[in-house]
């Protein structure tokens, strides 16, 4: 099986497994399934994801309304005269998505779309979650020298588009269905903060949004928002690297 990687410079990456299918019945275009998933270097506990840092994540949503797939003609064509609003897009609601189990509310179902090469992904989020949030991070950790956990409520409102490339390109054959699995890196995209010198409020809550520590909040959603560079690897063993 051939697995393409597009490894992200902080916190997102996508994965596209294809698989090739033996039904007759599978149309000669391709076919695409999404998957959101948060990862970390780190175990699952019935409590939630254990990171290697300490945090103990229990929440972990986000909302998106749009994945197009772009082949580089369109790319190109996109930087010339701009973006096509009547340009057909693969994935299209209002998807609330539960990073922790992979699960999206409703599901993304499969997405027909030409087989070709494929050049970037583009994710749009928006404030569709509860309280009019784009993305929501809560976690437990223990400040240095403490013995019991802060509890770390991190959210924005701020809409945006990831834009995901391999500039190699990636296959999409007729007659397969492939799978895109996009990761969120919370060990990256949380990386370098010191949690434990911001103001929690008077219930001990350290809240990240636009009107508590907005600054850091500021600094997590440029993250996301930072350009994207790729790399296409060869997986001839299954699933072993995959993370549960």
């Amino acid at each position: 099986m051939k697995r393409i990687i597009l490894v992200a410079l902080l916190a997102f990456t996508a994965v596209m497994i294809q698989s090739c299918g033996e039904d007759e019945n599978i149309p000669t275009n391709a076919q695409a399934s999404f998957e959101m998933r948060a990862v970390t270097g780190s175990t699952t506990s019935p409590n939630g994801r254990v990171a290697n840092t300490g945090f103990t994540f229990t929440e972990v949503f986000a909302g998106v309304t749009e994945i197009e797939l772009e082949t580089l003609e369109e790319d190109l064509e996109e930087e010339e005269n701009g973006e096509d609003e009547n340009e057909e897009v693969e994935f299209e609601g209002n998807f609330v998505i539960n990073l922790l189990t992979g699960t999206s509310d409703p599901d993304f179902g499969l997405s027909e779309l030409l087989a070709g090469v494929y050049q970037e992904i583009e994710i749009e989020f928006e404030n569709i979650l509860e309280g009019d949030k784009t993305l929501i991070v809560n976690f437990n950790f223990i400040p240095e020298g403490a013995t019991n956990p802060t509890f770390v409520e991190f959210s924005t409102s701020e809409e945006f588009e990831l834009e995901i490339e391999n500039e190699a390109g990636f296959v999409l054959d007729g007659g397969a269905v492939n799978e895109i699995l996009v990761t969120l890196d919370l060990d990256v995209l949380l990386a370098s903060i010191d949690f434990s010198s911001l103001v929690a409020d008077e219930d001990g809550v350290i809240r990240i949004n636009e009107t508590s520590n907005s600054n850091v909040m500021q600094i997590i959603v440029d993250k996301l928002e930072v350009a994207l560079e790729a790399e296409e690897e060869e997986d001839d063993e299954g699933d072993e690297g995959d993370d549960d």
